[in-house]
Formats: C-alpha cells, sequence, structure tokens
C-alpha cells in the first residue's frame, strides 16, 4: 500500500477511513509513505501513522520526507512514528516471502530549485547532484533477482505531472532522474506524490512504472499486489 500528501490534519480523517476500510479486508505487506506527511511543519500531527500501522500491522512500513516536512522537524516527527523506518536518501534491502526487496528513498530532485529555494539554501543544486549520483548509485547496482523500489517525494519523471501547468514541471520534478531510472534500473516500481493535480497517475516506461500515490489527485490509497512471474527476473504489478 503507498499514499502521500496528507498533509496532516488536511486530509487525515479521509485517509485513516480509506485505509481502515482497505486493511479491513487485505492488510499489506509493506506500507510506503512518500512524504508530506504533515502540512508545513506540524509535526504533532504524524501520529496518525502509528494508527495506520496498528489498522494493518504490516511487516515493513517505510517512509520519507517531502518538502513540508521541514528539515527541522523531522526528528520530531521520527521520535513520534516508531513504527516507521525513514529513508532520507538511504537504501534499504528486505526479504519478505521469499522475494527480495532493494528500496532506495529519498525527498526527491528538482530539475530546478524553486525561487525560495534558491534564496534560503545555497547549496540547493549540490543537494540536488549528490541525490542524483546517490539514485545513480542504486540502480546501477540493481539486481534482476530483486525487486528494486524507488520512493521519493518529488516526481523522479515528468510523464505523471499531466495535469500541472507545464512551466512548473522543471520545479516539480526531475526528468534527469527519470534518464537514470529508465537507463539503469532494473524491473524498478517507483512510488512518488507533490503532483496534487496529477491526470495521469501511473505510467510505465521500459521496465519502470512511475506511480503517482498523492492523496489530493488519487482520493484514495494505493494498493498493488507485486509477485513472481514465471521467474524472479520478471514482475506482475497490478492495481487491485
Amino acid at each position: 500500500m503507498a499514499f502521500s500528501d496528507v498533509h496532516s490534519p488536511l486530509y487525515t480523517n479521509e485517509v485513516l477511513g480509506l485505509i481502515e476500510k482497505h486493511c479491513a479486508v487485505s492488510g499489506p505487506d509493506i506500507i510506503v509513505v512518500a512524504g508530506d506527511i504533515v502540512d508545513r511543519g506540524k509535526w504533532q500531527a504524524a501520529s496518525y501513522l502509528e494508527r495506520i500501522n496498528e489498522l494493518c500491522k504490516p511487516s515493513y512500513f517505510i517512509g520519507v520526507f517531502g518538502n513540508d516536512d521541514f528539515p527541522e522537524i523531522r526528528e520530531k516527527i521520527k521520535e513520534l512514528t516508531p513504527s516507521v523506518k525513514w529513508l532520507d536518501d538511504e537504501n534499504l534491502g528486505l526479504t519478505l516471502k521469499n522475494l527480495s526487496f532493494r528500496i532506495h528513498g529519498s525527498t526527491g530532485i528538482l530539475d530546478e530549485p524553486t525561487n525560495w529555494q534558491s534564496k534560503n539554501i545555497p547549496n540547493i543544486r549540490e543537494i540536488y547532484q549528490k541525490r542524483l549520483d546517490n539514485l545513480k548509485s542504486f540502480c546501477e547496482q540493481s539486481e534482476k533477482d530483486s525487486i528494486n523500489i524507488v520512493v521519493m517525494h518529488y516526481p523522479p519523471t515528468y510523464t505523471t505531472m499531466l495535469g500541472e501547468p507545464s512551466w512548473a514541471w522543471k520545479q516539480m520534478g526531475s526528468r534527469r532522474a527519470e534518464e537514470i531510472l529508465v537507463s539503469l534500473c532494473k524491473h524498478g516500481y517507483v512510488f512518488h506524490g507533490h503532483a496534487h493535480n496529477s491526470k495521469r497517475l501511473q505510467h510505465t516506461i521500459g521496465d519502470i512504472t512511475f506511480i503517482n500515490v498523492a492523496y489530493p489527485a488519487r482520493k484514495d490509497v494505493f494498493f498493488t499486489l507485486i509477485k513472481p512471474k514465471v521467474s524472479l527476473d520478471k514482475y506482475l504489478l497490478r492495481d487491485k
């Protein structure tokens, strides 16, 4: 199960209601939350993630931070949500039901910093370049016998931003990241948020499937089934 952009407390009740219904039928093995946990730094509102963990009882609960999860409040969110494994430009390897997963998590990359970022974060371009380098390293080490998953808040593609103003795409996501994923990652799935007005929620290029899980765009949480198909180097990704 994957979701993002709850901007708690804005959409907390709606998302919790949906998740309670879903998990009453079938609890997910892995939950992914792709950022904007809270609205504009309101870290106390992140406690709903623990309620989701109680409702669904996943084997793994993985999260990344969004732009509204300000850097200065992230440690407080971590303390409030001990059930979540937070990935901040980090990789995680895990085995579940005889399947090997490699997961890379990051707030993400913008091809062009926003005006605010340019004025207030002097080294922002270096930060984005380092994240690109980390993504490249992850993809270069991707394995055919593993399911490779990338979780980012900012879309590492323009394809799932259709519906957002095209002039803003460079300051919302990254085509450079898309090029790395498509050319270097093997059998990868990418979960992202941030694009609230997206009209194309999923798009596949080669072996990479990009999925926008932002609640404001989807009006639901995203469920998917990943299982072996013939052998471990081919996978079926299917919406329930």
